[in-house]
Parts: structure tokens; C-alpha cells; sequence
């Protein structure tokens, strides 16, 4: 069997040989597009979602993560992908381990590795030894994305990516670093050392919805329309939907998943949502992020 060419049998146990391991339930694939820092659509294609993976920002061109991404050179790279309990999810894209070949063991001896690179030899389907980056722990250990805790059933990797996050800590590594961290606390923040760093993804998370919630407003004034003040927003962040009521802001709910929340409404878009009238129908502004095109509306509960 050509050692290129597409695995036509998944392997369902993982077999230790030497320290080397195959593949578990494994595919092979050509990546065409880095959609998002945890999103990568395929020759077949798919998209796949890096399980396991909970990034701290959408892709942003300028963005230290988007930069690191673009510096892996994904596009039309071959990469072989595992799959654990959970294959796909609300959006039917694949959930995805993913090992994009790297180098021939002879030949990785030649390179020069960056130290956030996490490097797994494993046994391909000609049955050799070959160099994969995985990239889910390589992001990981970038310190450009953490732990999906959300995630229940897609746990294979955890240790190992909860050592990679404590490891991009340690090296201050990404949204980990110093540099990064004294840009978020601004200077209007105390440089003391008993002053309690910013956590970024916070911060980011603040100025979305209060970004959302001024586009919002300033559309229905446009529109002579009063519904008074906003009472909730929700938008996608980290890799899932952020649910902020605005009665109660407070670190502790902007890291609630949204099932916390009494409220059951789930936007298909993100959106600022008023309250609701007599009738019980929400009254939304749908808000594109994108584009900061707005919609009114009217959501039964």
C-alpha cells in the first residue's frame, strides 16, 4: 500500500510497537482551507472542528493566533485525522483530531523545531514510522486555545492537552504572554505587583457585546423604535455560545455556558434581545459581527 494514500480501513485499537502507535479510528485527508483557528475544510469537502479545543478568538487577520496559524502552512498539506466518541456535532462537521505529516523520521533530525510545535511519531497505513504534527495540541501548547469543558464525550487527549495548557502558562506562550497580557491590562491599570492581571478572553468577550449592544441601539433610534433597554445578548465565543444577561454582569457568567441561564432562547444569529411584550415574543436585533448589518426580530418563545 502506497504510504500516501487514503487509509480504506479504520483502525479501531490503538497498538503500541516499539513506543509507536497507530492510528485510532483514522482517515486520511488534504486540507484546502483554515476557516477558523479550530476550522479546516477538506478536499472531500468536509469541514472538521479540532474536538477537544475551546479557542480564545474568532481568526482575525493581525491577530498573533491568526499569524500563528498562517505560519503553519496548512493548505494543501495531507493530515491524518482520528475521530473519538462523538463524531459529529450541531453543525454536522466532523470532530477531529488532526496530524498533518511533518517529516520523515531521518529527516527531522535536520530541522529546527519550534518549541510550541507537539510532535507525535506514529505508524502510518504502509505500516512506517512517520513525523505528525497534531495540531489540536499544538494550538495547545501555543497557548492560542484551552480546554473545551463542555465537551463530554471527546476526552482521549484531555491530560495531555491540560499539560500543554500548564506548559503554555509556565512559558508564557500566546494569550499566555506578558507582553500580551500588560497590552490587555492597559495603562490605566495598576502595575503593582498585588494587582490582579486582566484575563484577556474577558476582556474580549466585553467588547463584543458592548459593540453589539451599541450597534443595536443606535439601529432602532435610527428606526424611531423604543424597546427600551437591552437585557441580554448572546454571541459565539470559544468555540460555543456565550449567554450574557446584563442584570448581572460579572466574570463569573461571561464563563457560564448557556445552559446556566433560565432563559432557554438560543439566537441562531448572534443578537441583542430587549425583553419581551405582553404576547411573550422576544424582540431581538439580530447583529452580523461581520459586517455590522442588523435585523429586527420577533422570536417566540
Amino acid at each position: 500500500m502506497n504510504p500516501r494514500s487514503p487509509l480504506k480501513i479504520l483502525i479501531t485499537m490503538a497498538v503500541v510497537i516499539s513506543g509507536l502507535t497507530f492510528f485510532v479510528r483514522a482517515e486520511e485527508l488534504t486540507i484546502t482551507e483554515v476557516r477558523d483557528i479550530d476550522v479546516i475544510k477538506t478536499t472531500d469537502g468536509r469541514v472538521l472542528e479540532l474536538t477537544g479545543l475551546a479557542p480564545r478568538y474568532k481568526i482575525q487577520p493581525g491577530r498573533p493566533d491568526w499569524k500563528f496559524v498562517q505560519s503553519l502552512d496548512l493548505a494543501g498539506k495531507k493530515m491524518v485525522i482520528e475521530t473519538d466518541k462523538k463524531v459529529k456535532n450541531s453543525l454536522n462537521r466532523t470532530l477531529a483530531y488532526a496530524f498533518v505529516e511533518y517529516s520523515s523520521p531521518e529527516e527531522l533530525s535536520k530541522k529546527e523545531i519550534p518549541e510550541n510545535y507537539y510532535l507525535e511519531t506514529k505508524i502510518n497505513d504502509a505500516g512506517q514510522p512517520w513525523v505528525y504534527l497534531f495540531l489540536n495540541a499544538t494550538l495547545l501548547k501555543s497557548g492560542y486555545a484551552t480546554l473545551n469543558l463542555a465537551e463530554k464525550d471527546n476526552i482521549k487527549y484531555n491530560a495531555l492537552f491540560q499539560s500543554l495548557i500548564e506548559d503554555a502558562k509556565v512559558a508564557q506562550r500566546g494569550f499566555f504572554s506578558q507582553i500580551y497580557l500588560d497590552q490587555i491590562r492597559g495603562a490605566s491599570q495598576q502595575s503593582d505587583d498585588d494587582s490582579e492581571p486582566i484575563d484577556p478572553w474577558l476582556e474580549e468577550s466585553k467588547k463584543i457585546y458592548e459593540n453589539m449592544i451599541s450597534i443595536a441601539e443606535d439601529f432602532l433610534k435610527s428606526q424611531k423604535i423604543d424597546w427600551g433597554k437591552a437585557t441580554e445578548v448572546q454571541f459565539q465565543q470559544n468555540n460555543g455560545w456565550q449567554k450574557v444577561y446584563l442584570s448581572k454582569l460579572d466574570k463569573d457568567n461571561l464563563n457560564k455556558p448557556a445552559d446556566y441561564y433560565s432563559n432557554e432562547l438560543q439566537l441562531k444569529e448572534p443578537g441583542v434581545i430587549f425583553g419581551t411584550d405582553e404576547l411573550g415574543e422576544w424582540r431581538v436585533v439580530s447583529v452580523n459581527l461581520q459586517t455590522n448589518e442588523v435585523e429586527l426580530l420577533n422570536l417566540n418563545n
